[in-house]
């Protein structure tokens, strides 16, 4: 296990069973090895958002319920009919190109807010990034300077929206806004898509209609790469 670099359950217990491949993960319940922190964490650092190896808080509770659901579908503790369903609010572009307004020079303060007017911005699909094969990833816009903001409109169907998360593939240090409201700030990288919660305030703006996701993404130096999407329980 490592998720914030791509390795998760959802990846590559599946894998494992399909091929008969034995394995264990190390670190189950936070505190003990402190595995849900990745290496070269400093003394006293914050608990990360996307833990890398632990399974289970002190309380016994999952870090991620939908992953321990999947943990049991595959041990054959719960059947496959029995995993809750997702439903997409924003595609990434992982299997479809969508298009995004896009900008590499600094834009005026107020880029993330609805009411901002980004028609001077270019457009393009994303994945936006590099091409390192090694990693799949394979932008449909070629992204090399140090930064880019991007705006999206989408359309969230009729019906209540809970347990909405953030579908990124990042590199490197990105902020998501939705409807102009902090939805995620994560540092570092991944090298694959993965689930990253959206903080109370964001998610409560999500509503049937029109709404406006804003990224900024960040590079220093390596590789580099961007998409975003969002989807929810059904």
């Amino acid at each position: 296990m490592a998720r914030s670099v791509g390795s998760r359950f959802e990846t590559h217990l599946p894998f494992l069973k399909e091929n008969k491949i034995g394995c264990w993960n190390w670190g189950f319940v936070a505190g003990r090895t402190q595995t849900y922190f990745p290496w070269g964490s400093p003394a006293g650092a914050p608990e990360p958002k996307i833990w890398f190896h632990d399974i289970l808080r002190t309380n016994g509770t999952p870090f991620d319920a939908q992953e321990v659901q999947l943990i049991k579908q595959a041990t054959g503790k719960l059947r496959a009919s029995a995993l809750p369903s997702r439903r997409i609010l924003l595609a990434t572009s992982r299997s479809s190109p969508l298009p995004w307004r896009y900008t590499l020079e600094k834009p005026a303060a107020d880029w993330f807010l609805p009411a901002f007017n980004e028609a001077a911005w270019k457009q393009g699909p994303a994945p936006f990034g590099q091409e390192e094969p090694g990693i799949d990833r394979h932008p449909n816009t070629v992204w090399t300077n140090s930064d880019i903001w991007m705006r999206r409109e989408f359309e969230v169907p009729a019906g209540k929206i809970r347990g909405a998360d953030l579908v990124l593939h990042h590199d490197e240090d990105t902020e998501v806004y939705i409807n102009g409201v902090l939805a995620l700030e994560t540092k570092g990288y991944n090298a694959d898509y993965a689930r990253y919660p959206i903080t109370p305030e964001a998610g409560a703006t999500l509503r049937p209609g029109k709404n406006i996701l804003a990224v900024h993404c960040h590079q220093t130096i390596g590789g580099q790469y961007i998409d975003v999407g969002i989807e929810a329980a059904q």
